[in-house]
């Protein structure tokens, strides 16, 4: 899992979901989105959705402030 976190270029929030829903995009070829919710009820995280993101899609979803670059340092 730790090999996970260190492939993440950005990370963001779905404003339609409610509650906790995070968004990972891994970028490789092609670009992953990885949709990360909180099952609060029963205190777990599961992956919700892992889709294909267009290059164009991302680069709309950096420039609205949906998604921001993750720091590595």
């Amino acid at each position: 899992m730790s090999n996970f976190w260190g492939a993440v270029h950005y990370v963001g929030v779905n404003p339609r979901e409610k509650g906790v829903s995070l968004e990972y995009i891994v970028q490789v070829e092609p670009n992953i989105l990885i949709a990360v919710k909180l099952d609060s009820k029963n205190g777990y995280f599961y992956v919700a959705t892992m889709h294909e993101i267009s290059q164009l899609k991302l680069t709309q979803r950096i420039r609205n402030g949906r998604l921001r670059k993750v720091d590595k340092r």
